[in-house]
Protein backbone atom coordinates (compact mmCIF):
# COMPACT_ATOMS: atom_id res chain seq x y z
CA UNK A 1 0.00 0.00 0.00
CA UNK A 2 1.30 3.45 -0.82
CA UNK A 3 0.28 6.91 0.30
CA UNK A 4 -0.46 9.98 -1.78
CA UNK A 5 2.93 11.37 -0.68
CA UNK A 6 4.67 8.20 -1.96
CA UNK A 7 2.89 8.52 -5.28
CA UNK A 8 3.80 12.21 -5.62
CA UNK A 9 7.47 11.25 -5.28
CA UNK A 10 7.08 8.56 -7.97
CA UNK A 11 5.30 10.98 -10.33
CA UNK A 12 7.93 13.65 -9.76
CA UNK A 13 10.73 11.28 -10.73
CA UNK A 14 8.85 9.66 -13.62
CA UNK A 15 8.02 13.02 -15.18
CA UNK A 16 11.76 13.71 -15.47
CA UNK A 17 11.90 10.96 -18.11
CA UNK A 18 11.09 12.56 -21.49
CA UNK A 19 9.47 9.43 -22.97
CA UNK A 20 7.24 8.95 -19.92
CA UNK A 21 6.25 12.63 -19.87
CA UNK A 22 5.42 12.45 -23.58
CA UNK A 23 3.29 9.30 -23.23
CA UNK A 24 1.21 10.61 -20.31
CA UNK A 25 0.65 13.89 -22.17
CA UNK A 26 -0.83 12.13 -25.21
CA UNK A 27 -4.61 12.65 -25.53
CA UNK A 28 -5.11 9.70 -27.89
CA UNK A 29 -3.13 7.14 -29.85
CA UNK A 30 -3.82 4.69 -32.66
CA UNK A 31 -2.68 1.18 -31.79
CA UNK A 32 -2.31 -1.74 -34.25
CA UNK A 33 -5.06 -4.02 -32.90
CA UNK A 34 -7.05 -1.78 -30.56
CA UNK A 35 -7.42 1.13 -32.97
CA UNK A 36 -7.72 4.62 -31.49
CA UNK A 37 -7.63 4.78 -27.71
CA UNK A 38 -8.31 7.94 -25.72
CA UNK A 39 -6.66 9.09 -22.53
CA UNK A 40 -9.17 9.23 -19.66
CA UNK A 41 -7.39 12.33 -18.34
CA UNK A 42 -9.78 14.87 -19.84
CA UNK A 43 -7.89 17.70 -18.11
CA UNK A 44 -4.92 17.31 -20.49
CA UNK A 45 -4.21 20.62 -22.17
CA UNK A 46 -6.65 22.49 -19.93
CA UNK A 47 -5.91 24.61 -16.89
CA UNK A 48 -2.19 23.79 -17.14
CA UNK A 49 -2.52 19.99 -16.81
CA UNK A 50 0.25 18.07 -18.62
CA UNK A 51 -0.33 14.46 -17.40
CA UNK A 52 -0.18 11.81 -15.55
CA UNK A 53 -2.54 8.91 -14.65
CA UNK A 54 -6.16 8.29 -13.71
CA UNK A 55 -7.45 5.18 -11.98
CA UNK A 56 -10.44 3.86 -10.10
CA UNK A 57 -12.13 0.86 -8.58
CA UNK A 58 -14.78 0.28 -5.93
CA UNK A 59 -12.26 -0.04 -3.09
CA UNK A 60 -9.94 2.81 -4.09
CA UNK A 61 -12.51 5.26 -5.42
CA UNK A 62 -11.42 7.79 -8.01
CA UNK A 63 -7.68 8.43 -8.10
CA UNK A 64 -5.57 10.80 -10.13
CA UNK A 65 -1.83 11.47 -10.07
CA UNK A 66 -1.23 14.72 -11.93
CA UNK A 67 1.13 17.45 -12.96
CA UNK A 68 0.07 20.95 -13.90
CA UNK A 69 2.09 24.02 -14.81
CA UNK A 70 0.77 27.41 -13.75
CA UNK A 71 2.06 30.94 -13.42
CA UNK A 72 2.02 31.91 -9.73
CA UNK A 73 3.33 35.28 -8.56
CA UNK A 74 4.78 35.78 -12.05
CA UNK A 75 6.77 32.54 -11.94
CA UNK A 76 6.25 29.33 -13.90
CA UNK A 77 5.34 26.81 -11.21
CA UNK A 78 5.06 23.04 -11.49
CA UNK A 79 2.35 21.50 -9.33
CA UNK A 80 2.49 17.75 -8.76
CA UNK A 81 -0.20 16.02 -6.74
CA UNK A 82 -2.28 12.93 -6.13
CA UNK A 83 -5.92 12.57 -5.16
CA UNK A 84 -7.18 9.26 -3.81
CA UNK A 85 -10.49 7.81 -2.74
CA UNK A 86 -12.89 10.14 -4.53
CA UNK A 87 -16.48 8.87 -4.22
CA UNK A 88 -19.24 9.02 -6.79
CA UNK A 89 -20.84 7.21 -9.68
CA UNK A 90 -18.12 8.36 -12.11
CA UNK A 91 -15.04 7.92 -9.94
CA UNK A 92 -12.56 9.06 -12.59
CA UNK A 93 -14.50 12.29 -13.12
CA UNK A 94 -14.55 12.77 -9.34
CA UNK A 95 -10.76 12.37 -9.16
CA UNK A 96 -10.26 14.80 -12.03
CA UNK A 97 -12.61 17.37 -10.47
CA UNK A 98 -10.81 17.13 -7.13
CA UNK A 99 -7.42 17.66 -8.80
CA UNK A 100 -8.73 20.59 -10.85
CA UNK A 101 -10.05 22.26 -7.69
CA UNK A 102 -6.81 21.51 -5.88
CA UNK A 103 -4.65 23.11 -8.58
CA UNK A 104 -6.92 26.19 -8.65
CA UNK A 105 -6.60 26.50 -4.89
CA UNK A 106 -2.81 26.07 -4.94
CA UNK A 107 -2.46 28.60 -7.76
CA UNK A 108 -4.30 31.13 -5.58
CA UNK A 109 -2.02 30.40 -2.61
CA UNK A 110 0.88 32.75 -2.06
CA UNK A 111 3.51 30.90 -0.07
CA UNK A 112 6.33 32.54 1.84
CA UNK A 113 9.34 30.52 0.67
CA UNK A 114 11.70 28.81 3.06
CA UNK A 115 14.95 29.31 1.18
CA UNK A 116 16.45 26.23 2.82
CA UNK A 117 13.91 24.05 0.98
CA UNK A 118 13.38 23.72 -2.74
CA UNK A 119 9.98 22.12 -2.26
CA UNK A 120 7.28 23.74 -0.16
CA UNK A 121 4.60 21.61 1.47
CA UNK A 122 1.27 23.29 0.77
CA UNK A 123 -0.90 21.18 3.02
CA UNK A 124 -3.37 18.37 3.22
CA UNK A 125 -7.09 18.80 2.62
CA UNK A 126 -9.50 17.75 5.37
CA UNK A 127 -10.15 14.00 5.19
CA UNK A 128 -13.89 14.49 4.92
CA UNK A 129 -13.48 16.57 1.74
CA UNK A 130 -10.59 15.08 -0.24
CA UNK A 131 -9.08 11.97 1.39
CA UNK A 132 -5.31 11.55 1.30
CA UNK A 133 -4.79 14.70 -0.75
CA UNK A 134 -1.31 16.19 -0.73
CA UNK A 135 0.56 18.65 -2.89
CA UNK A 136 4.01 20.07 -3.10
CA UNK A 137 5.20 22.97 -5.19
CA UNK A 138 8.75 22.98 -6.49
CA UNK A 139 10.43 26.34 -5.94
CA UNK A 140 12.61 27.82 -8.63
CA UNK A 141 16.15 28.64 -7.50
CA UNK A 142 16.96 32.34 -7.45
CA UNK A 143 20.59 31.62 -8.41
CA UNK A 144 19.86 29.78 -11.64
CA UNK A 145 20.53 26.35 -10.13
CA UNK A 146 18.51 23.36 -11.22
CA UNK A 147 16.15 21.97 -8.55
Amino acid sequence: MSTAADQVRVVDRAMRLPVFASVVATPSATLPVAGTVHNTNTLLGHNGFVGVKTGSDDAAGGCFAFRAIRWIDGKRTTITGVVLGQPGHDKIAAGLAAADAMVDRIAGHRAVPDLKQRTLPLGTAPRSHLPQLRARRRQQSTRGEKP
